[in-house]
């Protein structure tokens, strides 16, 4: 076969695709990347999430049941329900299509595990997370059965994946540590939408005058607000902050309307209402001009091993960054490129008043980062990590 010879791959993504949130992103952008080398994808994903289309590119949504209409992040019922849909439309595919690969992400590793076993098909697995480790995240359950049950799962997966992808060095080790001597591919979630309009400096200051900040310092958290990002962490940082330099403000982006409503009702119990701003989910596209606004970006983690797809766009930026000395963030960041904290509110609001207080010092920081983001983690760097997957997907069916 030709290098020119075009691959078609089953993915299998259990996610409402398209959100703007994590593995979405990840999925949106292997799926550019692939098509772009030459592989059309078919991809089989929830009857869930925004459409999006491009070229080589075919979406199948499973079937929607009864009183699924949305999907919370990480493990729930609402999963389990909607992969028995989805599954049952994999098993379909596979057996009316023809695929040379089958391309998993999370517990759509089952699929690529019967696929390969049943069918001979190779089988690439995108290792997002490690799904026992999910449970704790999310403390989802107790149940050491479920935890053994996807232990199980993980481990057969990589033990016979042909190909893993890993996004973060953690991930790398898990995969080392069940798998000696297995090099997974490690691709961080790192890709930039070169297709997304800059921020204008009049569109930033027109955002800062919708919150009424004008030109006072602006500290933004954008992201989930799940329990294990420690955003009760943050406003606890935000009132000591607010203590010594009372001009600051707080904007948090993101989080579905029952928890802004929590997170809200927890800063007015702490008096800091007025200078918290809350501004709900935002689409990707309105994210750049809140970065550009600010003065400094801030990101908490208590729980996870995954590094936050934000950070990449926090480096990149130029802006200082402060961040909790967690593993989700040290894989990626340390000291020479950002203010790293312990994970309490008086060593968080120390980061961010050193920030604030120092500013010469911040911009070394935010140039450093800057610098390290460019080599490591381009658009182009991304693009040859993935060259060489396909490069190695093109081997192995040649081989078969």
């Amino acid at each position: 076969m030709s290098n020119n010879e075009e691959l078609c791959v089953l993915m299998v993504a259990p996610e409402p695709f398209f959100q703007p949130r994590g593995t979405p992103f990840s999925e949106y952008y292997r799926i550019k990347a692939l098509t772009e080398l030459g592989i059309h994808v078919d991809l089989l994903t929830y009857p869930i999430g925004e459409d999006r289309s491009m070229p080589g590119l075919t979406v199948h949504r499973s079937f929607r049941p009864p009183g699924a209409r949305e999907v919370p992040v990480g493990p729930s019922m609402t999963k389990v329900y909607l992969d028995f849909f989805l599954f049952l439309k994999g098993f379909w595919m596979l057996l009316t299509g023809k695929y040379d690969f089958i391309h998993t992400h999370e517990e759509g590793c089952l699929l690529g595990v019967l696929a390969r076993k049943i069918w001979r098909i190779p089988h690439l697995y995108d290792m997002h997370s490690s799904l026992p480790e999910q449970f704790s995240n999310f403390e989802y359950t107790k149940s050491r059965f479920v935890v053994k049950v996807f232990t199980w799962l993980e481990h057969l997966t990589l033990k016979s994946a042909d190909i893993v992808i890993t996004i973060c060095p953690h991930l790398s080790d898990v995969v080392e540590s069940v798998v000696p001597g297995k090099a997974p591919f490690l691709v961080e979630n790192a890709y930039t939408d070169e297709e997304q309009r800059p921020c204008a400096e009049e569109e930033a200051r027109r955002l800062r005058g919708g919150l009424e900040i004008g030109d006072a310092p602006m500290i933004l958290y954008a992201g989930t607000f799940e329990a294990y990002q420690g955003l009760d962490i943050l406003i606890d940082a935000a009132t000591h902050v607010l203590r010594e330099r009372p001009d600051v403000h707080f904007v948090l982006a993101g989080g579905n309307p029952s928890q802004v409503e929590e997170i809200r009702q927890y800063i007015r119990e702490r008096k800091v209402e007025e200078k918290v701003h809350l501004t709900g989910n935002l689409s990707p596209e309105k994210i750049p001009c809140f970065i550009k606004a600010s003065t400094l970006l801030i990101s908490v983690r208590k729980q996870g091993v995954n590094t936050p797809l934000k950070i990449y766009s926090y480096m990149k930026s130029g802006k200082p960054i402060v961040a909790t000395r967690h593993i989700t963030h040290t894989q990626v960041l340390d000291d020479s490129m950002a203010v790293l904290t312990e994970l309490t509110p008086q060593s968080l609001a120390e980061g961010i008043l050193k920030v604030l207080n120092h500013p010469e010092e911040a911009e070394t920081l935010a140039r450093r980062a800057r610098e390290v983001a460019k080599v490591r983690y381009s658009n182009t760097a991304y693009r040859e990590k993935m060259e060489n997957i396909v490069e190695k997907m093109r081997e192995i069916y040649r081989e078969k």
